[in-house]
């Protein structure tokens, strides 16, 4: 059976410290839905956003979100809870393109595609690895922002197929935290 094409964004896959993953809520920004699974990032107004996987934000990307929020809530009503560990890992679907072009990827960075649109029916975001872009540039032209972990478990993960979903983390200097930092 073939790998099925039902991207889910960011689920955090378990907490790095073997505990309940660390999250802390944030107000979002208005207008904008948010989605489980959707990047976040601290904007200079002290709210987080999503982020669409472009410069904006990109050396400030807190982790996943964990809730919805309608895009039309009221400001006091936009309470979002965020994965903010930067050493937690996630599980997360590729486009289309075949896992042949990970087979050498383990470590390297990737692009996100898809990354503000959001399932309004499964209520979960749609961003995908963009699995052509493994790559060690990572600056305001050229963000690859996660770096891929491992493969996923699951014999419903077919390797040699598309869809597959992989183990990524928010590579360190993506992150707001940035590498080794202590998360109470």
């Amino acid at each position: 059976m073939a790998n099925l094409d039902a991207p889910h964004g960011f689920v955090p896959v378990q907490s790095p410290h073997g505990n309940d993953i660390p999250t802390q809520e944030f107000q979002a920004t208005t207008a904008v839905a948010v989605y489980p699974g959707m990047l976040m990032y601290l904007a200079d107004t002290g709210l987080i956003s999503v982020w669409t996987g472009t410069a904006t934000g990109y050396k400030a990307i807190v982790g996943a979100a964990m809730d919805y929020v309608a895009a039309a809530a009221p400001f006091g009503s936009r309470g979002v809870g965020v994965s903010i560990d930067p050493n937690q890992q996630y599980s997360v679907q590729c486009d289309d393109n075949s896992i042949t072009a990970l087979t050498d990827g383990l470590g390297g960075g990737y692009q996100i595609i898809n990354a503000s649109t959001g399932s309004t029916t499964r209520l979960v975001s749609l961003a995908e690895l963009d699995a052509n872009t493994s790559t060690t540039v990572n600056n305001s032209t050229t963000i690859s922002a996660v770096q891929m972990v491992r493969y996923a478990d699951g014999s419903e993960n077919i390797l040699a197929q598309s869809y597959n979903d992989v183990i990524v983390r928010i590579r360190p200097e993506n992150h707001l935290f940035g590498a080794g930092a202590l998360i109470d």
